[in-house]
């Protein structure tokens, strides 16, 4: 699956905004079982400009926590957007 993500140049949010900001604490666990981080979101070359906020938001009632992603629309670059034929 990461060959695949990385071959079409989908961008792992959490990894990108750690590094971009050098917030180790973003690519935390996010399941119970196994301590991995097993929620991710993945975002287009276009939305990466557009990419605010990542959070992990602790959730006791199930065994994952929820994530959060924020994106800026008006920073979307559109000079990447491809439309998709069939």
């Amino acid at each position: 699956m990461a060959e695949l993500l990385e071959r079409t140049r989908w961008t792992d949010v959490a990894r990108h905004l750690a590094t971009v900001r050098g917030e180790a604490a973003l690519l935390r666990h996010t399941g119970r079982e196994g301590f991995l981080r097993v929620d991710q979101f993945h975002a287009t070359e276009p939305l990466v400009p557009a990419l605010l906020n990542y959070e992990v938001i602790h959730n006791p009632h199930s065994d994952h926590d929820a994530i959060l992603m924020r994106i800026d629309t008006d920073l979307i670059d559109p000079a990447l957007v491809r439309v998709a034929t069939t």
